[in-house]
């Protein structure tokens, strides 16, 4: 598991918002969607 992917996930979970999170990390949306599916 990527440290990475657990900081971009806890961002969406407080933005409530994978393109909110997105912007606040200077990441693309679908970086952030990745990420998440590599957790799950």
């Amino acid at each position: 598991m990527e440290l990475r992917a657990l900081r971009y996930f806890v961002e969406v979970v407080r933005q409530q918002s994978f393109t909110a999170a997105a912007d606040r990390l200077f990441v693309t949306q679908p970086t952030i969607s990745k990420m998440v599916k590599a957790l799950e």
